[in-house]
């Protein structure tokens, strides 16, 4: 509260994620995640081992340039109105809702996103908070149209 009155801004009511390592009742068996971005680009994929998605790059592991792999213990994924902007494919990037799948445990939930004042809210079908598993998330965009298959 002190650093929103130091920094001239109003107060707002922030609306954290809600986080969990309890096991994924009911929800969709996710081994291997293939998210597109756009109907004529390009896709990430994720493979599920040893408890966490495994990013891969034309098959082969993704590696980070000091050799470790690329990996997320959760994969949050929003659909969004993408409008290409010029020849090059530039793409920008719209709107405030829309749907959502959420990807931990080898298991997916799917659900909405809409934008607060403050964060993204993740939310189930059914209106719950998606329960992100603690660790290292990653969030991607797909086209509306396009969905994650899994």
């Amino acid at each position: 509260q002190k650093a929103l009155e130091d920094h001239n801004h109003e107060s707002s009511e922030f609306t954290p994620w809600v986080f969990s390592t309890d096991r994924l009742w009911g929800a969709s068996k996710a081994r291997s995640v293939t998210v597109p971005s756009t109907r004529d680009s390009y896709s990430a994929v994720w493979e599920y081992e040893d408890g966490r998605y495994r990013r891969l790059y034309d098959g082969e592991p993704y590696e980070t340039r000091t050799g470790g792999r690329l990996s997320a213990d959760t994969i949050l994924v929003q659909q969004r109105r993408a409008v290409v902007l010029d020849n090059e494919g530039r793409i920008s990037i719209k709107g405030t809702s829309g749907s959502a799948w959420m990807f931990r445990d080898g298991k997916a939930v799917e659900g909405t996103w809409k934008k607060s004042a403050d964060r993204t809210i993740f939310e189930t079908e059914k209106g719950e908070p998606f329960e992100i598993k603690p660790g290292t998330i990653w969030v991607h965009w797909t086209a509306n149209g396009l969905q994650p298959s899994y």
